[in-house]
């Protein structure tokens, strides 16, 4: 995205546009249901994920910069994690293994809280920038954002992004429920089918059972109830 492209797609016309599309969608049918991407969901999904990107795109700090566009030259850091070779000892010497290490419930591939804040993934100088800010919030208003661990550890970064920036922005997340479960799969002959003496299979399950949920998860939601 360019500043260009911004500019065109927030101007009064387009935003009004799709303000009106989405409360005349919520007005006439926003509790029907459609199929998008092979899962049923509310129709006012449609017009919801349009405005709220739009949101995030049009969004605009104290100098009028396009916080959207500014966005994609950040750059951050994965999770710190603890050096692979900090419980080796060289040779004979025990002196250059790392205190925790000899713990035995250590775990070199476990990342505490402190390792995943997001304080310690960006500079301060951005993650207290008005633009930054403004988009974390913006973000936990995202439509199809479950009630889940990881909605958890976003609202809890940002009440810790608040508390190192000295900011009290007030924020919430959406009260929308968009997902109403999966796609029916439809078959159809084509043609006529032979027949034969009938046999009976005995359903046979292979490896772990998982009972199916009536609330969809996503990718985090799935490690946080599955992986032990």
């Amino acid at each position: 995205w360019t500043s260009s492209d911004a500019q065109s797609l927030c101007s009064a016309d387009c935003v009004d546009s799709l303000n009106a599309w989405e409360s005349r969608v919520n007005t006439v049918c926003g509790d029907e249901t459609t199929i998008q991407n092979g899962i049923i969901v509310k129709a006012r999904a449609l017009p919801l994920t349009f405005t709220y990107n739009a949101g995030l795109v049009c969004t605009r700090d104290a100098t009028s910069s396009w916080c959207f566009v500014e966005s994609q030259s950040w750059r951050g850091s994965d999770y710190i994690r603890y050096d692979t070779s900090m419980c080796f000892s060289d040779g004979d010497n025990n002196s250059t293994v790392a205190p925790q290490c000899w713990d035995p419930n250590f775990d070199l591939d476990e990342i505490d809280s402190d390792m995943a804040a997001i304080r310690n993934l960006y500079g301060k100088d951005l993650y207290c920038s008005e633009c930054f800010l403004q988009l974390y919030c913006k973000r936990l208003l995202n439509p199809w954002l479950p009630v889940s661990n990881f909605t958890d550890y976003l609202i809890g970064q940002f009440d810790d992004l608040q508390s190192n920036c000295s900011t009290t922005l007030p924020y919430s997340t959406s009260a929308s429920t968009l997902y109403v479960g999966d796609a029916p799969t439809s078959t159809s002959a084509t043609g006529p089918t032979a027949t034969g003496p009938s046999t009976t299979t005995t359903p046979a399950c292979l490896g772990q059972r998982v009972q199916p949920l009536e609330s969809w998860l996503i990718c985090d939601d799935l490690s946080d109830t599955f992986v032990s």
